[in-house]
């Protein structure tokens, strides 16, 4: 099983609950708020502390819905979340 943040309630991790996508590289967490302290650290499998980077596409990929839907983004962004996360 994945090694991801707990998801105790009680936790201060801002990460609780985060789905592992590639196993020690990629999370993803869907936050109310960006992060306020940006030095957070997790233990990867072999129980050392790598820092986390988070970003967010809230400002950068625009939801243009078709009549009253309410489905996926379309493919230009598709492609533009793509691209940023493959430069990170």
């Amino acid at each position: 099983m994945p090694a991801a943040p707990s998801n105790n309630p009680n936790s201060k991790n801002p990460l609780r609950g985060a789905v592992e996508i590639i196993p020690d590289r990629l999370y993803y967490c869907a936050l109310k708020s960006p992060p306020t302290n940006h030095k957070i650290l997790l233990r990867n499998r072999k129980q050392e502390k790598v820092p986390v980077k988070c970003f967010s596409v809230d400002e950068e990929l625009v939801y243009w819905n078709f009549f009253l839907d309410f489905g996926p983004l379309n493919l230009g962004q598709l492609y533009r979340f793509t691209v940023l996360l493959n430069s990170l």
